[in-house]
């Protein structure tokens, strides 16, 4: 076994390098900004993916509790007539959302923060016997939720 100084360790090594790596210097920033754009696409794809899931699977839950048929009919024309109001009867509820990675955002003193972005639908069904009318309120809510991410 060859006994070899510091210095021609650091000259072999040196060089061993220099020949390997030369050749490709410079060259990984644009794979590392490609790399960086495909996962900023593979995100927004799976985000989309995911809303159109959560979307049918609120169409579908939606499509089994809609009333189908028309509306019920009072059966004799007699009316029953009470002296209390009549407090309309919650008949369905139903709560869609969605959450979307936005993906890293810097605050004003550069602070880096991940942006996570959740909508959602809430949807509430009354009967009404007084007037044998459905009535439906259906409320949008929008949430910005900022979580703090160690700088580099």
């Amino acid at each position: 076994m060859m006994h070899w100084d510091e210095q021609q360790l650091d000259d072999a090594l040196r060089e061993h390098l220099r020949r390997r790596l030369d050749g490709v210097a410079g060259r990984a920033e644009p794979h590392f900004r490609r790399r960086l754009a495909l996962q900023r696409r593979w995100r927004a794809r799976s985000a989309a993916v995911g809303a159109i899931a959560a979307m049918a699977a609120c169409v579908a839950l939606a499509w089994n509790l809609w009333p189908s048929g028309p509306a019920p009919r009072p059966g004799n024309g007699v009316v029953a007539v009470t002296h209390r109001p009549v407090e309309p009867v919650r008949v369905d509820q139903l709560t869609c959302w969605r959450t979307l990675d936005e993906g890293t955002v810097l605050l004003d003193d550069q602070t880096p923060m991940r942006r996570i972005r959740r909508q959602v639908l809430e949807r509430y069904e009354w009967f009404d016997p007084q007037q044998q009318a459905v009535v439906e309120i259906t409320v949008p809510r929008e949430e910005v939720i900022l979580v703090s991410m160690q700088p580099y």
